[in-house]
């Protein structure tokens, strides 16, 4: 196994649901314990693992931090920014995202998930996952919606709790990071993010974070406010690359708050205050551990 990327992380009291490997516990409607034939009480059980325990992050480029080395020295991946937002306790963060995931996601798509599982992760963000079964060079449209099931079928080995994205449009990284024939047509866009809404709708243990949102917002010059942390009008330079396709330090952290955002908001028993959204400090945090 790849040795995964390991985070400095804070520790604090676990609670709510199972990892991968099992079951998806949630709190059920009637905990009393069961009395044996003797008459006596069982011994009550330990309460399952907190989404938050062991988080582990996959996916592609923008997960794997690409080009934040120009502002760092060297790439910090998303699963860093997480860190500084996760108030109680946890293991370190642990990202099997790679920037090479373009070149065959099949492959990369498949060891990430392999990794992600013998981790026995609590939670898994997959938030730009699915971007590359849809993009690139592909015969016609029909393989894009086709190469999109291949990567929600990985992602159904997951019995915790996945935060996936819808695709976003990111044409206008052509001519910069990305080819005209990489990109899908305007048409398949409504296709393959309705196929991952009816995905998400019928498993319990899916939460659909609004990435698209988010990027539309930043490029539409408005003020943009995520958590506690608020942006002034124009301010995509400071959350988008020069690429117009990968996040910078910031856009990273208004990522991980939006992903931790949606997790409280959408799924029972996970408290808002059990994390810290604030990506500007956690952003500026990364900055001084990394430029020390």
């Amino acid at each position: 196994m790849r040795r995964p990327y390991l985070v400095l992380s804070a520790l604090f009291p676990a609670l709510l649901l199972a990892g991968c490997g099992g079951t998806l516990n949630l709190p059920a409607a009637d905990t009393a314990p069961a009395a044996s034939a003797a008459g006596t009480s069982a011994p009550p059980q330990p309460a399952p693992p907190a989404p938050w325990q062991r988080v582990v992050v996959i996916g592609a480029s923008a997960s794997a931090g690409f080009g934040t080395g120009m502002e760092l020295g060297e790439d910090v991946p998303l699963a860093a920014l997480l860190e500084p937002m996760l108030r109680l306790e946890h293991e370190p963060a642990r990202s099997y995202a790679s920037a090479m995931f373009f070149l065959d996601p099949t492959l990369y798509g498949g060891n990430q998930v392999a990794d992600a599982l013998e981790a026995e992760p609590t939670l898994v963000l997959a938030l730009d996952f699915l971007f590359w079964y849809v993009y690139g060079l592909k015969p016609d449209e029909a393989t894009r919606l086709r190469d999109l099931e291949q990567g929600l079928a990985l992602l159904d080995e997951f019995s915790c709790p996945v935060l996936v994205s819808l695709i976003p449009d990111m044409s206008p990284a052509v001519g910069k990071m990305l080819l005209e024939g990489q990109v899908p047509k305007a048409e398949t866009f409504p296709k393959v993010n309705q196929r991952i809404r009816e995905w998400a709708a019928q498993r319990r243990n899916a939460v659909l974070v609004p990435m698209n949102e988010l990027v539309d917002e930043v490029r539409s010059g408005r003020p943009v406010r995520v958590g506690a942390s608020q942006w002034p009008q124009d301010a995509s330079a400071r959350m988008i690359q020069a690429d117009d396709l990968h996040p910078t330090v910031e856009g990273l952290a208004a990522l991980a708050a939006t992903a931790l955002q949606t997790l409280a908001r959408d799924l029972a028993g996970v408290p808002l205050d059990a994390f810290t959204l604030d990506p500007l400090q956690a952003a500026e945090q990364v900055r001084a551990e990394r430029l020390r």
